[in-house]
C-alpha cells in the first residue's frame, strides 16, 4: 500500500492537509475528508507525504482517493453516530479563548469557577501515596463505599458498595448502560430536549430512541398519558433527567411516583440522570426516583461528582 500511494503522490503532486489526524484532498467541487482515529503504517506513511504547499491536480487523484478510501472504511453504525453539535461549539470557543476574547461558556456542563483547593489538595496527597496504579474494574472500594455514604446522607437512597459501579464520566455510564442492556430494535423512551447522547448511543446499538415531550407550559414535567401511548411490545427503557438537560426542569415527587407505577407496570429499565442535583434553584428540591418506596428490580442511577 505505501508503495502504491508513493506512485500516486508522485504523479499527482502533493496534497493539501490541515493536521495529521484530518486528511482533506481537494479537486474542483470533490472533498473527500477522513478522519483517522489510529495512524497505522499506511496513515503515517500518507501523513508523511503530505505538505500544505498545494492541491492535488489531474487523473491521479482517483487513484489516491481510492488508496485511502480503501485504507479507511469506517464501520456502517458510525454513521450513526455524528459529531457532537455541542463539541462544534466548544471548539470555536476554545478558539476564541486562545485568541484573548471574553467568552461565557454555555455548550458544555462545568462550572465557571476553578475546581475548590479542598480537592485539589486531595488528589495532590493521592499521588504522594502512590495511588497510579490500575484500581478495580468497578472502581476503588474506598471510593464506591463513599458513594454509598453519600446516597444513603443525602438522597435517602440504600446500596451496597458492591452494587455501585464507577466510570470515567457520565458519557461512559450512558454507553455502559445502554450497551449492557439493549438488543437491537429495543425501544428507549427519552425526554425531548435532552442531550444527544440519549438519542445517538441507542442507535449505536441498533436500538430506537423514541422521544417524549416536555413542555414549558407543563412546567417540564412529563405527560403520562403521551409516555404511556408510546410504550410497545419492544420497549425496554425509560430514561429520565432531573435536573433535566438542558431545560433546568426539576421533576416532582408526584410526577416520580406516577412514572414509577408504570414502570413496575410495564416492566421497563429506568434510567435515571441526576447529574446536575446540585444546581437548583428557585426553591426546587431534587428527589431521586430510587429514593421513592417503590421497589424498582430494574433500576440504574447515573450521578457526577463536581
Amino acid at each position: 500500500m505505501c508503495r502504491a500511494l508513493r506512485r500516486a503522490l508522485a504523479a499527482a503532486g502533493t496534497l493539501c492537509v490541515i493536521d495529521h489526524s484530518n486528511v482533506v484532498i481537494h479537486m474542483d467541487r470533490i472533498e473527500l475528508t477522513l478522519l483517522c482515529a489510529e495512524r497505522t503504517s499506511d496513515t503515517a506513511c500518507l501523513a508523511d507525504l503530505l505538505d500544505s504547499r498545494s492541491f492535488v491536480v489531474g487523473a491521479a487523484l482517483y487513484e489516491v482517493v481510492w488508496l485511502v478510501r480503501n485504507m479507511l472504511t469506517t464501520a456502517e453504525r458510525m454513521e450513526h453516530m455524528p459529531f457532537s453539535g455541542i463539541r462544534v461549539v466548544m471548539e470555536k470557543a476554545t478558539q476564541m479563548d486562545a485568541r484573548g476574547e471574553h467568552v461565557i461558556h454555555l455548550e458544555l456542563g462545568r462550572p465557571d469557577f476553578d475546581t475548590p483547593q479542598v480537592i485539589k489538595e486531595a488528589a495532590y496527597k493521592s499521588l504522594e501515596k502512590g495511588n497510579v496504579f490500575y484500581t478495580s474494574n468497578y472502581g476503588s472500594m474506598e471510593l464506591r463505599t463513599a458513594v454509598a455514604e453519600k446516597l444513603r446522607v443525602e438522597n435517602n437512597i440504600h446500596y451496597d458498595p458492591s452494587e455501585i459501579l464507577i466510570t470515567v464520566g457520565v458519557g461512559e455510564g450512558t454507553f455502559n448502560a445502554f450497551g449492557a442492556y439493549l438488543e437491537e430494535g429495543d425501544e428507549v423512551l427519552i425526554p425531548d430536549p435532552v442531550w444527544l447522547n440519549y438519542i445517538h448511543v441507542p442507535e449505536y446499538f441498533g436500538a430506537k430512541a423514541v422521544p417524549y415531550t416536555l413542555k414549558q407550559e407543563n412546567d417540564y414535567q412529563i405527560d403520562m398519558e403521551e409516555l404511556e401511548s408510546k410504550i410497545t411490545d419492544r420497549t425496554k427503557m425509560v430514561v429520565i433527567i432531573s435536573p433535566n438537560n438542558p431545560t433546568g426542569g426539576v421533576l416532582e415527587r408526584e410526577t416520580l411516583e406516577k412514572l414509577a407505577d408504570i414502570a413496575i407496570r410495564h416492566d421497563l429499565y429506568v434510567i435515571s440522570d441526576e447529574i446536575y442535583e446540585k444546581l437548583i434553584f428557585d426553591g426546587e428540591k431534587h428527589i431521586s426516583i430510587a429514593s421513592l418506596p417503590a421497589k424498582f428490580p430494574r433500576f440504574l442511577g447515573l450521578k457526577k461528582s463536581r
